[in-house]
């Protein structure tokens, strides 16, 4: 566990040091104390003047189902630029809002929650500091929800970074960009021995999220939202969509089945887990700035990743033309990244897109939930609506197109593994 550093600090008369951040367990007093500790910048600015201000936002809105982000601004004498850094709280208000929305009382316990978070802790506690390639987001505190509140706070790159909006598709150098970063996650973990990883992270926590009520139950609201379109799709995959053996075996389990190696997989790769590099006027560059949100990792699928960026965020007629030429990419990238380091790859990139293939199937079932699931117009304005709307739409022809290829790619899938 970690513990904040009791040292005294220069201009400590300045702030409230029991002040709580808002709604948050956590006090002003812990902030700066484990900011000293853990950041050399903050030091060094503390030791030049004095802290006059802490201002505490809650910024979670849209950004995420199992926690409360804030953006905490620190203010010092003599300086018109707030130290910024963001504070991750784990809790399921988030899902609670959606489980009535829904119209059930089906949400994910706060076991499961807590499970996420220790999941995300020791990721970053464990994990991180040995990966090369893979762009992430700096951490101060990572501290587990045991006997005491886990909190994760971190580095802000609000102005340096942002994420693409899931209505707006990936490029094709984003993807590739991508998929090279993913690509030696997985080398790093393909290079360590099995013993020292795997069995840890057995399960796939998202399967509990995806057959959870609160989400699948909005594959009934689609085919108001485009009549006629999805009829077969929901037809098809209406039985699978609350199936965890469905899900288990399409998203990770089929890896056994082609001969593919377990990796650890970070589980949740879409829009709002990216943040790409801000160019000069605002606009976002083709550069990963981080992958954010480690609380999905289990050992599963080297394709699964790769498949649930495909699908969700790039549009239907890009993927189409790119996803095996990225998937070919990746197995080049980890050969030679395996090459470099003295080892072998002991598998084909035909087992890589078998794999991917049926992946494709458990994100097609996806797609069918989401339109309704994340462009809720639930508490919008008239204008704030229509807006919404639009980007719904513009989002369906990604979702059409996936369900199209999802229900070719289900007739490879044998059976007996998802019924």
């Amino acid at each position: 566990m970690l513990e904040s550093t009791r040292s005294v600090l220069p201009g400590a008369n300045h702030y409230n040091k029991s002040d709580y951040l808002l709604d948050s367990p956590f006090t002003t007093d812990w902030l700066l104390q484990t900011l000293n500790t853990k950041d050399d910048n903050f030091k060094r600015l503390i030791d030049m003047s004095k802290v006059n201000k802490v201002t505490t936002v809650n910024i979670s809105e849209g950004k995420g189902y199992l926690s409360k982000v804030y953006k905490i601004s620190i203010n010092f004498e003599g300086s018109d630029e707030p130290y910024e850094v963001l504070m991750k709280v784990p809790g399921k208000d988030a899902m609670l809002n959606l489980a009535k929305t829904a119209g059930t009382n089906d949400v994910l316990d706060s076991v499961w929650v807590a499970e996420a978070h220790n999941r995300e802790c020791q990721f970053y506690n464990e994990y991180a500091p040995q990966i090369a390639d893979v762009p992430m987001i700096k951490v101060y505190a990572a501290q587990e929800m045991n006997h005491s509140h886990g909190v994760l706070l971190m580095e802000s790159m609000l102005l340096k970074a942002e994420l693409c909006p899931i209505w707006e598709s990936a490029n094709e150098v984003q993807i590739f960009s991508l998929a090279k970063h993913l690509s030696s996650l997985y080398a790093h973990f393909l290079c360590l021995p099995y013993e020292s990883w795997g069995g840890r992270y057995v399960t796939n926590t998202l399967t509990d999220f995806f057959t959870s009520e609160f989400f699948y139950s909005h594959i009934d609201k689609l085919a108001d939202l485009k009549p006629g379109v999805f009829d077969e799709g929901i037809k098809v995959f209406r039985k699978y969509v609350s199936s965890r053996k469905f899900y288990n075996y399409a998203m990770t389990d089929v890896h056994k089945d082609v001969g593919l190696p377990p990796i650890l997989s970070h589980g949740d790769v879409w829009s709002n887990n990216l943040l790409w590099t801000k160019n000069p006027d605002g606009t976002l560059s083709n550069e990963l700035a981080a992958l954010i949100d480690w609380q999905l990792i289990h050992e599963g699928c080297i394709t699964h990743d790769i498949t649930a960026f495909m699908v969700l965020s790039v549009d239907g007629n890009i993927r189409r033309e790119y996803q095996y030429k990225v998937l070919r990419f990746m197995y080049d990238k980890i050969v030679q990244l395996l090459d470099d380091r003295g080892k072998r790859v002991e598998f084909s990139y035909d087992q890589m897109r078998r794999a991917y293939r049926t992946n494709m199937v458990a994100q097609a079932a996806q797609m069918l939930i989401l339109p309704s699931f994340i462009f809720s117009r639930d508490g919008l304005s008239e204008e704030e609506a229509k807006v919404a709307v639009d980007r719904q739409q513009r989002f369906m022809l990604r979702v059409q197109c996936a369900v199209e290829d999802g229900l070719e790619c289900l007739k490879e899938v044998p059976k007996d593994r998802i019924e």
